[in-house]
């Protein structure tokens, strides 16, 4: 079987075995410049993602008063939180500048702007691709395991209290069914995949 190595955009390298592809590999990487080191087998299938990239952009901070005004730009590691979306949402940060600013938020609250240029560069760079939409699923999940080492799911249970407003000659709410709660992260290193208010 052969491998090939992709080198960022460099001219793919023919290797023999996967031990020559490693070691190719850990040279780029033990390089001065930043680098993002792909093997591949014969059927272009992503075996292996190593890389000394992270994915970054620049944010404005700002803060409140009568007047709002800038108080300095800001660098933002977001490469956790752009690894734990599907793919879809990884697209949308280029044209959807709500969703780019949700992300820099989670990482600094008060950003007001963030520098989607940067970001989409940043996304490309790191997995060595010439825009987004050549981003595949399978180099997604190659990276996911090669940065992240793979994620789990877990199920998170904790007691919630609503308290909740109504007629006083209407009913009570009287299971979970009438009511719905919504859970978000806090935290980029933690994604909620969905949520559910159940009956005591």
């Amino acid at each position: 079987m052969s491998w090939t190595l992709l080198h960022d955009y460099n001219p793919e390298q023919a290797a023999d075995s996967f031990e020559q592809a490693l070691s190719w590999a850990a040279d780029c990487l033990r390089g001065e410049s930043l680098c993002t080191a792909i093997i591949l087998d014969e059927m272009g299938n992503n075996c292996s993602f190593q890389t000394t990239r992270r994915i970054v952009t620049t944010a404005s901070k700002v803060e409140g008063g009568a007047t709002l005004k800038a108080v300095q730009d800001i660098d933002l590691d977001v490469t956790t939180a752009v690894l734990m979306m599907h793919r879809s949402e990884i697209f949308a940060l280029e044209y959807d500048s709500a969703a780019a600013l949700d992300l820099a938020y989670l990482h600094a609250p008060g950003v007001a702007a963030v520098n989607e240029a940067r970001l989409v560069d940043s996304i490309c760079e790191f997995f060595a691709i010439d825009m987004l939409e050549d981003l595949t699923d399978e180099r997604l999940e190659a990276a996911v395991i090669g940065v992240l080492g793979g994620y789990v799911e877990e199920t998170v249970t904790f007691q919630l209290e609503v308290k909740v407003r109504r007629p006083a000659n209407g009913r009570a709410a009287a299971s979970a069914h009438e009511l719905q709660h919504t859970a978000w992260s806090n935290t980029p290193h933690i994604r909620v995949l969905s949520s559910a208010v159940k009956d005591s």
